[in-house]
């Protein structure tokens, strides 16, 4: 069934993908469930990272795959984060990232 005229198609998710630039801001307001996962062992901690307005950021916990919480990130895997706003990382080396979000 079609949508009505003028009504809003929600996004429903971002397919995983390479996230070349993680100290740059990964607009993710649409989406609520947000991974990211870390191949290689990081040189430098992976600090997350978020905001509501794209400017003004905040640290924030990232999870694994068991529940735990890491204020940084030192070890390859898949963490999950909130969306809702904007996510980067802060410092940061020697990982390589692929992201994805979802509605």
């Amino acid at each position: 069934m079609p949508n009505p005229t003028g009504y809003p198609i929600a996004p429903i998710g971002i397919s995983p993908g390479a996230w070349a630039s993680p100290g740059t801001a990964w607009d993710v307001r649409d989406y609520s469930d947000v991974e990211v996962q870390f191949v290689g062992t990081p040189s430098v901690a992976y600090q997350p990272r978020r905001s509501l307005n794209g400017t003004d950021y905040v640290d924030v916990l990232a999870y694994d795959q068991q529940g735990n919480s890491y204020s940084t990130i030192t070890a390859a895997g898949i963490y999950s984060l909130d969306g809702g706003g904007y996510l980067l990382f802060s410092a940061g080396a020697g990982s390589t990232l692929t992201r994805r979000a979802g509605a």
